[in-house]
């Protein structure tokens, strides 16, 4: 941890991985946690402010157009993932998908009748399926 001349702290690869301060947890919870630890004999009433700079990448496979790897934006849904990857080829199975969340170990059946726009997370796999005709 170092203060950089606006006095912001800089948090180097060491404090993140002992720590695992931000595992699993929420901007705020992060904010809060690291707030506490710096207080533990570091700082007086410290204030911290924290901001995600990149998410994991997600990944599109199947019969889209151009599959493979791509940014993740706030908010994305299938349909963005889809048309971000060159949209769907002719023979997709535009009813249904399927998406694997980063961490599980299954992947789930998603409607796209039903919720066409079915958000996506930082390392999900979305997988278009062949349609049958």
């Amino acid at each position: 941890m170092e203060l950089d001349a606006q006095q912001r702290v800089q948090l180097g690869y060491g404090l993140r991985s002992k720590g695992r301060v931000g595992r699993d947890s929420t901007v705020e919870q992060f904010q809060e946690t690291l707030r506490k630890r710096l207080a533990a004999g570091y700082l007086e009433d410290p204030r911290v402010s924290t901001e995600i700079i990149d998410y994991r990448p997600y990944y599109v496979l199947g019969e889209v157009n151009t599959p493979g790897k791509y940014p993740y934006a706030i908010g994305m849904t299938v349909d963005q993932a889809v048309a971000t990857a060159g949209g769907f080829t002719y023979r997709a199975n535009t009813r249904s998908i399927y998406v694997k969340r980063a961490m599980a170990t299954q992947e789930w059946l998603v409607d796209l009748r039903k919720t066409p726009s079915y958000p996506i997370r930082p390392g999900d796999t979305i997988r278009i399926g062949e349609r049958f005709f």
